[in-house]
């Protein structure tokens, strides 16, 4: 795949468990390639007021990332993964052969919206607290994925 230092996919196993299948609109949207209009519907029919707020706020921001929905979906290694972004072709990829989960998807929309700023500007005000912070709690997150790295610490906390 490609190496940036961080684990760019997101494992079946870190989808949170208690969390239902996304509204088929959103579907419909992700098959289409308007991720956009996704994240719109995922603000509308979510019941997480925090997660609707992200979802609105990332709509607007997301440039030209593309997403894309493939049928099993596989890391290198042949696990299966829930989703995955691909900075240097600027993709989400999104794994049909699982509930699509709105988690998922906001997941993956924080790599694209974040990646880029933390690794090409690593004394970025926003990035330096942001370390701050994870390396202030990393230790005490046990085995939650968003203690693998700063970028997992981020898309996990955003999602």
């Amino acid at each position: 795949m490609f190496d940036l230092g961080i684990n760019p996919e997101l494992g079946a196993n870190a989808v949170l468990a208690l969390e239902g299948a996304v509204h088929p609109e959103v579907i419909v949207e992700l098959q289409a390639g308007n991720l956009q209009k996704a994240l719109r519907y995922i603000s509308l029919s979510t019941t997480n007021p925090d997660m609707a707020r992200a979802a609105t706020v990332l709509a607007d921001k997301l440039g030209n990332t593309s997403v894309e929905m493939v049928a099993d979906l596989r890391n290198a290694a042949g696990k299966s993964v829930a989703g995955v972004f691909n900075p240097r072709a600027n993709t989400i990829s999104i794994n049909t052969a699982m509930d699509v989960k709105a988690h998922t998807i906001m997941h993956e929309v924080f790599h694209a919206h974040t990646v880029d700023t933390v690794v090409n500007q690593p004394n970025n005000v926003h990035v330096r607290r942001l370390r701050t912070i994870y390396n202030d709690v990393k230790d005490r997150l046990g085995t939650a994925y968003g203690a693998q790295s700063l970028m997992e610490f981020i898309a996990e906390a955003g999602s």
